[in-house]
């Protein structure tokens, strides 16, 4: 209310004048974020429906997919279980009236009405986690989900430990238009699109219909002959171009880190140097668009297209890339936890900043918030969800972002060190790390631990109108 009224009076309204419900919170300028909805139970994956307005996302620990609607005022109005299979644990998946979902093992398939409970549950992918060529069991269990503007499907499947003997399952696969297959595809027939990508957990399409991934980078790098231990600043996390065809590095390369002594380059990991060293890695590794801060997470991703509506994200916004970061476990010093915006120039990424992180004392936030995937809505606001804190919230534009576009954040003495310059090409694929066991953390993103496959050596405006100078003073005195 205060904000509505402020914008009637001509009042600019900066991000940190907006009022929120998301305690420790600093937001950008310009901007807003108010928690939806909480209680929820570990959630994931997220898809919009633009039929209705309303936002599906994937309880973990319930194995469903959970339908958010929202009423006038943009609130949620309810929340309950429209789907669900066995497993059910990050990917999903909306085109038109077909909702699809994963399993580490299986890619599920409904008819789906707005609001309505889905029916014909059909698997269409099996054998994700089928031992042998192909197959991904244990180790990291997301399987992400997108679909391209022609309704194919790609799966993206993560690494069976930090460094494996190859990249036989770290790819992201297109299994093709799956929208009336009657009998389920086998996961090994789908094609490799993209290899050599350690954990490939957020994908997107911009608005020309080009793949993007972020990149969960390997952890505990050590390398004698380039300091040691050098694990807190790198592999980089990394925001890659897709494209058919094309190998990332993983596991024999990875990136330096932004602002390090390796950034702009790509190296050969420890163990298997002796095979393919550093030069193999210049030659034969796609480099990332950005690298980013080591250790980050980035699980979900999701691109701005310019939308005329009460909150919507600035028009400068519009092509720009905004990025979920779960997190960081492998890493001295906490980093991560927050969503963070890469600004576009010319299609590619120029910057790096912080559009939402914790305020206080390290990354880290009181309440457990850890940002999973990012969606936009009909309406230009950015939609994550939070399986720490199991909520999900919402990011807008305040009231006056539409007037004034808010000059670029100040750099902090901390951003700086986790912000890349801006180029488009920096350091290359990051990837494998020596890990003194196979056994995945705990509190990495949803795996299991795994015995080393054979030959492994190591392992998300309204604004009134006055109409008379009565309505003009009524508002002055409230705002007093």
């Amino acid at each position: 209310m205060r904000a509505a009224l402020l914008l009637a009076l001509g009042v600019i309204v900066r991000g940190d004048e907006c009022p929120t419900s998301i305690p420790n919170a600093k937001v950008a300028p310009g901007f807003c974020a108010e928690e939806l909805v909480d209680g929820l139970s570990k959630p994931r994956g997220l898809a919009y429906d633009p039929r209705d307005g309303n936002v599906l996302v994937v309880e973990r620990n319930k194995e469903q997919i959970t339908l958010l609607t929202f009423d006038d005022d943009g609130k949620v109005a309810s929340a309950a279980a429209v789907a669900s299979a066995p497993d059910l644990n990050h990917g999903v998946a909306l085109r038109d009236d077909l909702l699809y979902a994963s399993s580490d093992t299986t890619v599920y398939r409904w008819r789906y009405a707005p609001g309505a409970e889905a029916t014909d549950r059909t698997a269409v992918v099996t054998g994700i986690s089928a031992d042998g060529r192909g197959g991904a069991p244990g180790g990291h269990t997301t399987r992400t989900l997108v679909l391209d503007g022609a309704g194919h499907m790609y799966v993206s499947v993560g690494s069976a430990g930090n460094v494996d003997a190859d990249s036989y399952r770290s790819r992201v696969r297109a299994c093709g238009d799956l929208s009336a297959v009657a009998d389920a595809v086998d996961f090994d027939a789908c094609a490799v699109f993209a290899d050599g990508l350690r954990n490939e957990v957020g994908l997107a399409f911009d608005a020309a219909g080009r793949l993007w991934g972020v990149e969960n980078s390997a952890d505990n790098l050590r390398r004698s002959d380039l300091g040691g231990d050098i694990h807190n600043e790198n592999p980089a996390e990394e925001l890659n171009l897709l494209v058919d065809g094309g190998f990332y590095g993983y596991p024999w390369c990875w990136t330096g880190g932004p602002n390090t002594d390796f950034a702009g380059a790509q190296w050969a990991w420890p163990s298997t140097m002796a095979e393919k060293d550093d030069g193999w890695c210049a030659d034969n590794a796609v480099a990332p668009a950005l690298a980013m801060q080591a250790h980050s997470a980035p699980l979900g991703l999701a691109f701005y297209e310019t939308v005329a509506a009460p909150g919507a994200f600035p028009a400068d916004a519009d092509g720009d890339c905004f990025v979920a970061f779960h997190g960081s476990w492998n890493r001295d010093v906490p980093t991560g936890y927050k969503v963070v915006r890469v600004r576009f120039a010319d299609g590619a990424p120029a910057s790096i900043e912080d559009l939402l992180a914790h305020d206080g004392d390290g990354a880290k936030w009181p309440n457990g918030l850890r940002p999973v995937d990012a969606v936009f809505d009909g309406r230009g606001r950015l939609v994550v969800s939070d399986d720490g804190a199991n909520t999900v919230f919402r990011i807008s534009a305040a009231p006056a972002t539409a007037r004034e576009t808010p000059a670029p954040t100040t750099t902090t003495a901390a951003t700086a060190r986790e912000t890349p310059a801006p180029t488009t090409t920096t350091a290359a694929t990051a990837r494998e790390t020596p890990a003194p066991t196979t056994t995945i953390p705990d509190d990495c993103d949803i795996c299991a631990p795994l015995p080393p496959p054979p030959g492994e050596s190591d392992a998300t405006r309204r604004g009134a109108a006055w109409e008379s100078a009565a309505g003009f003073l009524a508002a002055t005195l409230v705002l007093a």
